[in-house]
């Protein structure tokens, strides 16, 4: 394993020439501690450790440490493993799979661009016409307006994945989630993105202060009504409900859509898990929503029922004032 040659080039020496110099005094350390408590017969595992070859290279390796007791005499054991090839193969799994993540992420994310970009190009090249009807110039500004809203969430959930989960300074922030849902339904209408659903919220009379960003607020609500809204064929009614209660301040989103097996309800939060064909989703939406609800420790709970609905109720932290 260490390319010594001869037993006794190793027998009778010091441990340390096992070890590079950067980690010497880390690792003898923990030996030591072993052999000055002889009576502990735990077993002391190191783990990735980097061992020196005679040749000076290097390799990786797991060691175990224990003493132990026999016929009033002391003694003591150390067990070398070889992990390198062990390293190898979980490094080139951890590859694969991050190479298999970019690439499903790769072509969702592409073909929604695409998807957009197309539908711009072909309203907007009509509209320009010389002898375009007004109705076509005003669906094409829709057109426009519509699918560079649909660009702009798309690049909320991509910048969403490289934020921390760190709170810091955003869940400092105290707003009034009755203003957060009357504006992201507003931004819905205004971009018709639910165009043909049918959205039912009653606005409470008192503001509901609760702590986080109102731009996260926005992209958390959004990714759930976007949900809802493709679970229902765009077509359904979303039932919205803001409520305070228990100390708590409650958000439900219910659809009467196709809703989730148990199987999809385990995978929900899964990155880039989607039902939906290529092109149509990218299946960042409710990763998005798992990140941030357990960065403002928000509470959530789902229910769903295939061919009734499915509902979303998160309960936040409620400000005192």
């Amino acid at each position: 394993m260490f390319g010594y040659t001869k037993p006794l080039e190793l027998i009778g020496q010091n441990v340390d020439m096992l070890f590079t110099e950067t980690k010497m005094k880390k690792y003898m350390t923990k030996i030591g501690s072993v052999l000055d408590d002889k009576n502990n017969t735990t077993a002391h595992q190191l783990s990735d450790v980097t061992l020196l070859k005679t040749d000076g290279s290097t390799f990786l390796a797991d060691i175990a440490i224990c003493s132990y007791i026999l016929d009033g005499d002391s003694y003591f054991t150390g067990v070398i493993r070889d992990v390198t090839q062990k390293k190898m193969m979980v490094e080139q799994l951890i590859d694969s799979e991050r190479r298999a993540y970019l690439s499903i992420v790769a072509a969702g994310v592409g073909h929604e661009i695409n998807n957009s970009l197309t539908a711009i190009q072909g309203f907007v090249e009509m509209a320009v016409k010389e002898n375009a009807d007004p109705a076509l110039k005003d669906r094409a500004l829709k057109v426009t307006l519509n699918q560079t809203e649909r660009l702009r969430a798309l690049t909320s959930n991509l910048l969403q994945l490289g934020k921390s989960k760190n709170k810091t300074s955003e869940k400092n922030q105290i707003i009034d989630m009755v203003t957060e849902v009357r504006n992201t339904i507003h931004v819905f209408k205004e971009t018709a993105k639910l165009k043909y659903c049918l959205i039912n919220w009653i606005e409470p009379a008192e503001p509901l202060q609760i702590q986080m960003n109102p731009d996260q607020f926005s992209l958390l609500l959004s990714n759930v009504l976007i949900n809802a809204a493709d679970a229902t064929k765009n077509i359904g009614t979303i039932l919205i409900q803001t409520y305070a209660k228990e100390e708590k301040i409650h958000l439900e989103v219910t659809d009467d859509g196709e809703g989730m097996t148990e199987e999809t309800k385990s995978k929900i939060f899964d990155p880039y898990f989607t039902t939906k064909e290529l092109g149509k989703g990218t299946g960042l939406g409710m990763f998005v929503v798992k990140q941030l609800i357990d960065t403002f420790e928000i509470g959530l709970q789902i229910e769903s029922k295939v061919g009734v609905g499915s509902k979303f109720h998160f309960s936040f932290h409620k400000v005192r004032i």
